[in-house]
């Protein structure tokens, strides 16, 4: 999944790189190349991206499992209120008024039911939402380093007398003359011992109590 987004992300801005010579006469047509995908490795960058996206997701997973345990739990306690089904002193003859209360316990369990099911596409939903914004993070990351790398990649391109540049994923084969990915990676390593490169944020992993076991779990309600 990262390796696709950051692709996705890298070949994003492949088109922002291109055209980065000067206006008016004199430009060369000439291309430079620059691998972003080994820059954002080699710097490290790639590893805590993938380190910070899985901390996302197991921080998901534990707020999952939390709502979960708290769904539960309340309807548990729901559950219990409402007690068990009422029984007729003659099964085979109730009178209306204990055919009225088997049809209330009836509704209300099938109330719990609903709430239950309410319950899960809420966190199902909530879920998505949370793995969209996550993802988004990772872009993000991804479009703050390459946008930092844009400006060297331009000067360097220009020094070498070269006034486009696109990335290795935009192209089938090239010259190694023209792949400037070495010296782009040489300032972009310098910039990072002097604290002036973006660094990727680790999120804080979430710490939960564990909570005490019960014996009797909550059922799920259900209705004949």
């Amino acid at each position: 999944m990262l390796k696709r987004v950051l692709v996705l992300a890298i070949v994003a801005g492949a088109m922002v790189f291109a055209g980065c010579g000067e206006k008016g006469g004199g430009s060369s047509g000439r291309v430079a190349i620059v691998d972003l995908n080994k820059i954002v490795k080699d710097t490290g960058h790639a590893s805590k991206i993938e380190e910070a996206r899985g901390v996302r997701e197991r921080n998901l997973q534990i707020s999952v499992r939390v709502l979960s345990q708290e769904v539960q739990a309340k309807l548990a306690t729901e559950v219990e209120k409402v007690g068990k089904r009422p029984e007729a002193k003659v099964p085979t003859a109730p009178t209306d008024a204990e055919k009225k209360i088997l049809t209330e316990w009836i509704g209300k369990m099938r109330g719990l039911e609903q709430m239950r099911l309410d319950a899960q596409n809420r966190i199902r939903q909530a879920v998505y939402q949370q793995r969209q914004v996550n993802q988004q993070a990772i872009v993000a990351e991804v479009t703050k380093i390459r946008d930092r790398i844009k400006p060297l990649a331009q000067r360097i391109a220009r020094e070498k007398g070269m006034d486009i540049v696109v990335t290795t994923s935009s192209v089938l084969v090239h010259d190694d003359a023209v792949d400037i990915t070495d010296a782009v990676f040489k300032e972009v390593n310098d910039l990072l011992k002097a604290g002036e490169f973006p660094t990727v944020k680790i999120p804080e992993p979430l710490k939960v109590t564990p909570r005490t076991t019960t014996t009797n779990p909550a059922p799920t309600p259900k209705t004949p």
